[in-house]
């Protein structure tokens, strides 16, 4: 019986490793198809893409390298496309593009994009001062051109001088009135302090050329209390009086209309104190909370949470 038994035992064995290793199969084959068709459809939504835009024989046209970048170019010239690979291009061609867009007496969204890769990969064309000039007069054309998700005034700001100029420090080139735009939003304590340190920049400077123009001193405690009110205006609740404290200076501006902020501001801090929002969510408005606040309500405000 045992002598029957072991050969019983030996197959079934056999047979149960045998149908273990199907199951555990990777099917390489397979896995290795579904790559295939996976990259055939990649490649002919690329060759539809460029067929479209330089037509049937796009291969023949972009077949010299030499060629390349100007026959892209060109097309773009005839009828603008979203995907210019601007950044890529050599300088000569993607000056001659940008010379292109921002003579043209319309433009169009995909003309935006094009010139942010633009700033991005040729800084030294975007730059020059005819560009430059021409970037800020039509600013506001380009800024109609921007996605709705791209809706918030501090996105927006960074989209005009650090994408389009490509300026690196473009917190210093925003206006108070651009600056008093971004106060509508929700925003956190470094913009707040940000915000308040660069108005006040801004208000010193145009004094001092304001003093320095008329002949006066540049210091003491004259210049000094003359931007007594633009300090107490930037820690009143909402920057109250700013503009009247910044007309002496010769600066103008409009202050925004607080009135959502006025509303929301109370439910935030509700949340806050009830701890219903988590703390990183939090920290993401305090700056609006400091700010529709003031100074002195906020620290009393601080000083009470930190005492429950």
């Amino acid at each position: 019986m045992k002598t029957q038994l072991i050969p019983q035992l030996a197959l079934a064995a056999s047979l149960l490793a045998t149908t273990t290793q199907a199951q555990q199969s990777p099917d390489v084959l397979k896995t290795r198809a579904a790559l295939i068709d996976a990259h055939a459809k990649q490649l002919a939504e690329h060759d539809a893409k460029w067929e479209a835009v330089l037509g049937a024989d796009w291969k023949t046209k972009l077949a010299d390298p030499a060629s390349e970048a100007k026959v892209l170019v060109d097309a773009y010239i005839a009828k603008p496309y979203p995907f210019t690979l601007a950044i890529r291009l050599p300088d000569p061609e993607a000056k001659r593009l940008v010379a292109h867009i921002l003579a043209k007496p319309i433009l169009v969204k995909e003309d935006l994009k094009t010139l942010k890769e633009a700033a991005v990969g040729h800084p030294s064309v975007m730059q020059t001062a005819e560009n430059t000039k021409l970037v800020a007069s039509r600013m506001d054309e380009l800024m109609a051109l921007q996605p709705e998700k791209a809706s918030d005034p501090l996105d927006m700001l960074h989209e005009k001088y650090a994408m389009l100029h490509g300026d690196r420090n473009w917190c210093e080139r925003v206006t108070i009135s651009e600056w008093l735009l971004t106060s509508t939003g929700n925003f956190d304590a470094e913009h707040y302090k940000r915000m308040k340190e660069r108005i006040l920049g801004i208000a010193t400077e145009t004094l001092l050329e304001k003093k320095i123009k008329a002949g006066e001193a540049a210091d003491g405690p004259d210049f000094d209390a003359a931007l007594v009110p633009v300090v107490e205006a930037l820690n009143a609740p909402l920057f109250a009086g700013l503009a009247e404290a910044l007309l002496p200076l010769g600066v103008e501006v409009t202050m925004p209309d607080y009135t959502a902020v006025v509303e929301r501001t109370p439910r935030l801090v509700a949340a806050i104190e009830r701890r219903s929002v988590p703390e990183g969510e939090a920290k993401k408005s305090l700056g609006t909370v400091m700010f529709a606040k003031g100074v002195t309500a906020y620290n009393a405000w601080k000083t009470a949470r930190a005492k429950w």
